[in-house]
Formats: structure tokens, C-alpha cells, sequence
């Protein structure tokens, strides 16, 4: 997603700064919904830049969440809760750093589809729905990239820290993809990441905010029926580094 792209450009010779650039760019934009076009199975992209507009590619397909609507448990669970207990606190961290399920099944329990549904209406998403099995809910690229590009006005000032220091760790099963390329060229990434096995093959799934020197935008990318989990890596991955 031209990671590496300059934030402005270099001229001494000009007295008045010219303005910032959008990151990232059209043209990386257009080069990555090539690099999607070409791959196998199914996949969306959606990009809020860094002026807050939307870009995509099949942005309002709708695909199972897997875990990446763990990032939403943890939000919604902060914000109806007015105390976290240091065991939950530690359920939330294995729930989003390990991807351990059963941490995430006692979350839901409290945070349930409605409160899920709840944090959805809040954050203006426009075609979440929630289910009973919380990796079956439905959601789109363009909708969690909107989630991750707000998400610190969703959130209690008192544990944004705790929430961005969450979703900025890498885990053993997680950072994997567009956060691995982004810290090669100095971005800060925030991210939640989730993959399942489908009629079509493999599903994985990644939503990333990145940040900069003051510069932030994020993107999700969604895909479906990839053959094996390498490929669907792949599939993710290149949508930044092919640029």
C-alpha cells in the first residue's frame, strides 16, 4: 500500500509547504486493487486515507468476522463496563494478543450480540450483523476500516492506552501480513487479524491503522476461498508490499 511513500516533499527552494500528501495515494490504491484482481477465491479492500475518505474494491461484501471481531468485543467491553477487573483485563489481552476462543466465548457472553450490535450503531457501520456464534457475524472492509480509522472516540478515554497497547502487539498468531511490512518503513501499526476455514477454503481476514509522524489511515482486507493459509497470507500481505 506504498508504505514506503514520502509524507512531503523534499525542496528548499519552496517557502510555503506544500501541502501533505493523501496516504496512500491513488495510484498505490489502484495498484493494489490490481494485485487483488489477479489473485484467486474472493477478496475486498477498503482504505479510509489519511483525509478520512473511503476507498474499495468489493468494500461492502460481507464475509464471517472470524476473529476479527474480537477488536469489537474489546471496545464494546470498555464501554460498557465502568470497572475491568485484572483478570478480565487479562482475558481481553489473551482474547486479543493469543486469539485464545475461550477468553473470547467468556467476553461475548457479557458483551452478547446486542452489545455488539450496539457498538456497530455507534461507529456508523452500515451492514454489520451480529450472530449467536460471534466468528459467524457479518461484516464488510468498508465498514471495519471506518471502525478502526474512529475507533479512538469510541473508546473510553481511560483505557485507549490499555486498547491501542492491545491491538499494537504482535502474538503468535497474529501480525502476520500488512502489520509485518508496515514496520519495516517506520509505521506504527494497530491491527486484528482472524482467519476460518469456509465452503470455498481458506478465509483470513485483516484490519490495520497505521500511524506516522502524525499521519494516519487504515485498511482492511477481507478474502475468501484462498487455497491454503500461505496463499491467503500472501493475498494479504502484497496489498502493501506490492506497491
Amino acid at each position: 500500500m506504498a508504505l514506503s511513500t514520502p509524507l512531503a516533499p523534499a525542496s528548499p527552494s519552496v517557502r510555503v509547504p506544500a501541502p501533505p500528501l493523501t496516504v496512500p495515494s491513488d495510484a498505490a490504491i489502484a495498484l493494489a486493487v490490481r494485485w487483488l484482481r489477479r489473485r484467486g477465491g474472493v477478496a475486498a479492500l477498503a482504505v479510509i486515507d489519511s483525509r478520512g475518505h473511503l476507498h474499495g474494491y468489493h468494500e461492502r461484501l460481507r464475509f464471517a468476522s472470524a476473529g476479527v471481531v474480537k477488536a469489537m468485543l474489546l471496545v464494546q467491553y470498555l464501554r460498557s463496563h465502568a470497572a475491568v477487573p485484572p483478570n478480565v483485563r487479562v482475558q481481553l489481552r489473551r482474547m486479543i494478543v493469543l486469539s485464545d476462543n475461550g477468553a473470547t466465548d467468556h467476553l461475548f457472553a457479557s458483551v452478547g450480540a446486542r452489545g455488539l450490535a450496539r457498538l456497530a450503531q455507534a461507529s456508523g457501520m452500515q451492514a454489520f450483523n451480529a450472530a449467536a456464534d460471534w466468528a459467524l457475524s457479518q461484516v464488510t472492509a468498508a465498514d471495519q476500516a471506518r471502525f478502526f480509522a474512529n475507533m479512538d472516540r469510541l473508546i473510553p478515554a481511560r483505557w485507549r492506552g490499555f486498547t491501542r497497547l492491545l491491538l499494537s502487539r504482535f502474538g503468535p498468531y497474529r501480525g502476520w501480513g500488512i502489520p509485518q511490512v508496515a514496520v519495516r518503513f517506520g509505521w506504527h501499526p494497530f491491527f486484528k487479524d482472524g482467519w476460518m476455514p469456509t465452503k470455498r477454503g481458506q478465509s483470513l481476514l485483516q484490519m490495520v491503522r497505521l500511524e506516522r509522524r502524525g499521519v494516519t489511515f487504515s485498511v482492511a482486507v477481507f478474502t475468501d476461498g484462498q487455497p491454503t493459509l500461505e496463499y491467503g497470507v500472501t493475498t494479504i500481505r502484497d496489498v502493501a508490499c506490492s506497491c
